[in-house]
């Protein structure tokens, strides 16, 4: 039976290697970009690199959504009202750490979290985050200090405690 086996893996094996499939060049359809920090990286005719700006903007405009709709929350108290609030924490949470700011992506993955539970009556919770988002938001894109470090770790074990109740 072992025999068997080996004769036919070295005549799959042989098949194989005499029978090789082009690979098809797709370089027409699919242009390779380069990434930052490649030393081609800047030539003419490529993309300029994202810069932090640009991040700085999108950042400030989804932090003014979270904001607006707690506003609006606090003011209405609506069912659609809490959507667009926990949609704006939901998506700052997903983008928050490639504008370059863990601290706002931890402090909205756990407002996320809060708001998942259907904590409606823990606007003051809910206003401590807010508040560290703005806090944290004043740092530089990349940076995370001790303190904010220390202010998402509180907030984290306060939404765990409120999830246990």
């Amino acid at each position: 039976m072992l025999k068997l086996v080996n004769t036919l893996k070295s005549k799959v094996l042989a098949s194989q290697s005499s029978s090789a499939v082009p690979t098809p060049d797709i370089s027409r359809v699919i242009k390779d970009r380069p990434f930052p920090g490649d030393a081609q990286y800047g030539e003419a005719g490529d993309e300029a690199p994202m810069d932090a700006p640009e991040f700085r903007d999108w950042l400030s405009r989804d932090l003014n959504l979270l904001y607006t709709s707690w506003t609006r929350v606090k003011a209405d108290s609506d069912e659609s009202a809490w959507r667009a609030f926990s949609t704006a924490a939901h998506n700052l949470h997903g983008a928050a750490a490639s504008y370059g700011y863990p601290s706002i992506a931890r402090l909205c993955g756990s407002l996320d979290r809060l708001l998942g539970d259907g904590n409606k009556d823990a606007g003051a919770l809910i206003n401590l985050h807010i508040e560290a988002c703005k806090a944290a938001a004043r740092l530089p894109a990349g940076a995370e200090d001790s303190t904010s470090k220390a202010v998402c770790d509180a907030l984290e074990a306060q939404v765990a405690l409120k999830a246990a109740v």
